[in-house]
Order: C-alpha cells, then sequence, then structure tokens
C-alpha cells in the first residue's frame, strides 16, 4: 500500500508543472497553496487505489496531506478517489 501512496503524493506534487505558463488566466493554479492542494489531491488518490475505497482516501488526505481543508478540495479529492477506483476495476 505504501508505494501506491507515495505515487500518487508524487504525481499530485507535480501536476502543477502540467499547467502552461505562456496563459495568465492559470496563474492562480501554479501557487503555493495549488501544489499543496494536488499534493493532498494525489494523496487520496494513491491510499483509494491502494484499499479502492475512496472514503478513506479522502479521510487520510484530510488528517495527513492537508494543512487547510476546504469544501472545494473534498470534492476534489473526492472526485480524484473515485475515478481513481472506477478505473482499477475497469482494468481488473
Amino acid at each position: 500500500e505504501g508505494p501506491m501512496i507515495h505515487l500518487g503524493l508524487c504525481l499530485g506534487e507535480n501536476a502543477n508543472r502540467l499547467v502552461p505558463r505562456r496563459l495568465q488566466v492559470l496563474d492562480p493554479l501554479r501557487t503555493d497553496r495549488s501544489r499543496i492542494d494536488y499534493t493532498a489531491i494525489g494523496t487520496a488518490a494513491g491510499v483509494a487505489a491502494a484499499f479502492r475505497a475512496p472514503i478513506s482516501g479522502i479521510l487520510f488526505a484530510m488528517e495527513e496531506g492537508a494543512s487547510y481543508w476546504s469544501t472545494e478540495l473534498t470534492w476534489r479529492c473526492f472526485l480524484a478517489a473515485c475515478i481513481t477506483v472506477i478505473s482499477i476495476y475497469c482494468i481488473i
């Protein structure tokens, strides 16, 4: 389970590097707060992938992955965790 959580965390940490730099509209997605949010979302997806349980991914990300929590971040984590679990069930 540990490598899946770490893989999700790493993907979430580096997700803001995919945001194009030339679009000024997307500048708020490259802040430190967004980077921390992406890390929490990646952690939730990693836990959901490891245990095939999206709610446990959200709870783990709330406890360990985020320093500031909001309703918007909860829904983002839930969406990422659900998509992860659905993808795993489609693959397996």
